[in-house]
């Protein structure tokens, strides 16, 4: 589930082609776990926040990926 959501995040930042959107909703994911890690009586595992960041970054390379596809295909026809 953080995995799917980090990855809807994403591709939705990146999706707006704006560096702003990019770079607010990168440094959203670390605060909020640090947010979390404060108010938390119990520490969180690091595995959640490395899996929020794998999902952001594979969001925005899906979305990058299928821009170079489909620029190649509309070349090659």
């Amino acid at each position: 589930m953080l995995f799917s959501i980090a990855a809807a995040l994403g591709l939705a930042s990146a999706a707006t082609r704006s560096t702003g959107t990019l770079v607010i909703t990168g440094l959203m994911i670390p605060l909020v776990f640090a947010a979390a890690c404060i108010v938390s009586p119990a520490a969180l595992p690091l595995m959640g926040l490395w899996i929020a960041i794998l999902g952001f970054n594979l969001g925005v390379a899906m979305l990058l990926g299928g821009h170079i596809i489909r620029e190649v295909r509309r070349r090659a026809a």
